[in-house]
């Protein structure tokens, strides 16, 4: 996705990128169930001769409400996020972090393939927001390397608003159910 943002026509562009999540679950009531959730990103991003490293995690704690009290859930969220990213162009190089509140919603199904306990399927979709607590990534870089600032002020609101941080969520979970 990040290189389709960045385009084909970007001198020296290119994109790599690891994800994973780990998420435990635990039903409190027929109707109610609390989740805890850790999840890591990780890129490499190179637009016009800058190379970023950027990573993410986030600690998420997650309110689900089974209105049926089976499989589809609507699922609420409040977290801590964090983001940093390293620049460099040449010999210079910089790097800054920044923190977020990470609130968010989505929508799912919960699929048992055998029985009540064994192998679960989630299909899911939301979105979700996060409030940035510090400076902007381009106002932390501006100091003391320019070349990074400029390019990152272009892209960072997408970065961080829809793909590393915040943004629409589309996911397929695989775990086990106890």
């Amino acid at each position: 996705m990040v290189g389709d943002m960045v385009g084909d026509d970007a001198e020296g562009a290119g994109t790599f990128g690891f994800g994973f999540g780990v998420q435990y679950e635990r039903q409190l009531l027929r109707f109610v169930s609390v989740a805890g959730r850790f999840a890591y990103l990780g890129a490499d991003i190179g637009i016009d001769k800058v190379d970023f490293g950027i990573t993410s995690f986030s600690l998420e704690g997650h309110g689900r409400f089974y209105p049926f009290g089976k499989n589809l859930f609507l699922d609420g969220m409040l977290g801590y996020a964090n983001m940093s990213l390293k620049a460099s162009a040449g010999s210079e190089s910089a790097s800054a972090s920044r923190n977020y509140i990470k609130t968010g919603a989505k929508l799912g199904w919960r699929i048992h393939l055998i029985g009540q306990s064994g192998l679960t399927l989630e299909p899911s979709f939301g979105y979700y927001y996060g409030i940035g607590l510090d400076d902007t990534f381009g106002k932390q870089l501006a100091g003391g390397f320019q070349q990074a600032a400029k390019a990152m002020d272009e892209y960072a609101v997408i970065l961080e608003n829809i793909i590393f941080v915040g943004g629409p969520r589309l996911s397929l979970a695989v775990g086990w159910s106890f």
